[in-house]
């Protein structure tokens, strides 16, 4: 079940796999094309966040750089798996995630996969003092 509807959700996303509308965005639909192993629609938005890069107006394009591009690809490992390239990417933009549209609570999806991935590679004393440093107030126990 869980499969057919990540499939789904790729399938609904795919006419949008050559475009970086944000990086919010954007990071969302490279996590669904990992999940289901749709190497090539990644493929063509990691292009178009590279395009995005370099292309975009100064200040889009000064957020695609500093935290965009991490973040989808670190939305991409995270699809994949891949809880080391996760926190690669996470690790030093974590404090910048707000700067790419969302609120609080989607700002936290990609903070607590920093933590989720952490605690894959056995790291709870970073998913601790990372949880810590979070604004708000959460059940770090249930968490890890």
């Amino acid at each position: 079940m869980e499969d057919t509807l990540w499939s789904e959700v790729a399938q609904a996303s795919e006419p949008l796999s050559g475009e970086a509308l944000s990086p919010f965005v954007t990071a969302h639909h490279a996590h669904v094309f990992a999940r289901i192993g749709a190497d090539e629609a990644v493929e063509r938005l990691q292009a178009a966040v590279q395009e995005a890069c370099e292309e975009q107006p100064a200040g889009r394009r000064a957020v695609w750089k500093r935290t965009g591009h991490s973040l989808v690809e670190a939305a991409i490992a995270w699809g994949r798996r891949q809880s080391e390239i996760v926190i690669e990417n996470l690790e030093s933009v974590v404090d910048q995630i707000p700067e790419v549209g969302g609120s609080d609570a989607q700002d936290d999806l990609f903070r607590l996969t920093l933590v989720r991935a952490y605690c894959a590679l056995g790291k709870q004393d970073s998913a601790h003092q990372l949880l810590a440093h979070l604004p708000g107030t959460r059940a770090s126990p249930d968490l890890i």
